[in-house]
């Protein structure tokens, strides 16, 4: 993982639930830590709450193409629905 002083852009701090469907098996919930214009940090919801269950049998391949599912809150309309390819 890279420092601060390397990156190219600034990250946002956010604290958003997520869920990341690859081409194969079943999506699984994460949290997304930060983001940045070219990229953000996904934590895997058992490693984001003490205590949770590991993913079994989680596995993306280099050649998959993966969607991470978020809702940003947007003030007086509930939430905005986003899907992002990764």
């Amino acid at each position: 993982m890279s420092s601060a002083a390397d990156r190219r852009e600034p990250r946002i701090a956010i604290e958003l639930d997520a869920l990341v469907q690859a081409n194969q098996g079943l999506p699984w919930a994460c949290t997304v830590r930060d983001f940045s214009r070219s990229g953000m940090l996904l934590v895997r919801a058992a490693q984001a709450h003490p205590g949770g269950r590991d993913v079994p049998g989680l596995e993306v391949r280099a050649e998959d193409e993966v969607h991470v599912h978020f809702a940003v809150p947007v003030q007086g309309e509930g939430a905005q629905n986003c899907r992002l390819r990764a």
